[in-house]
Order: C-alpha cells, then structure tokens, then sequence
C-alpha cells in the first residue's frame, strides 16, 4: 500500500535500532553504526590466513620440543657397526662397549642444529 510506514534503514536491512558494528559520526546527522566494509571473499581468505599461521606456530614449537628431546635421548643411544645394536650408554666413557658383543663402539657424533 502506498499509504504504509517503511520501517527498513537505509539499507533495506532492517530499523536500524539494534545495529552491529563501530560507531561514525556523519555530517551533523545523528550518529550511525557500520560495519567494517569487508567482502566475503577477503573475510574467508583472512579466516584461512590467521588459523594456518596459528597452525603453522604450533606446529613449529611442537617440533622444537620434540628436538630437544630426541637430542636428550641421542646423546645416550649408541649404535653398534659389529652386531648392529642400539643400546642406551649414560657413562661417559669415549668408546663404550657393546652389551651384547662386546666390542666398543664411538658414539654418535653431535648435530650443529
């Protein structure tokens, strides 16, 4: 009907009474709430952006901790050449023999990491 009271804003969204958004002061107008100005498209790729940075720092300090303690643990094992064991060796003896052949063995060399 032609005689009927819009109550839709500016935008055709709605009264405008319970807007979301950051609050604008327009030219001597009362004052307006907007939102920040940003396309789906740009909301989606900045979505996807910080959660795979997010991800990419766990990632990163999870491995830092997973190398501190093999680097524990790598100092101790040694690897037999004769008869191809591993054994844990906490002494610190330069060349420690082999519990089940007996023959001495270097220790793994350190990584510069």
């Amino acid at each position: 009907s032609t005689g009927a009271v819009s109550t839709l804003g500016p935008n055709n969204l709605g009264s405008g009474d319970h807007s979301l958004g950051f609050p604008c002061q327009t030219d001597g107008q009362p004052q307006e709430f907007t939102m920040i100005p940003i396309t789906l498209s740009w909301f989606v790729c900045l979505y996807l952006g910080v959660f795979l940075i997010g991800m990419i720092l766990l990632w990163m300090g999870y491995e830092v901790i997973r190398r501190r303690s093999e680097g524990i643990s790598n100092q101790e094992l040694v690897h037999c050449r004769i008869c191809d064991s591993r054994y844990s060796d906490i002494s610190t003896a330069e060349l420690p023999h082999c519990p089940a052949c007996g023959s001495l063995n270097e220790r793994p060399s350190r990584r510069s990491s």
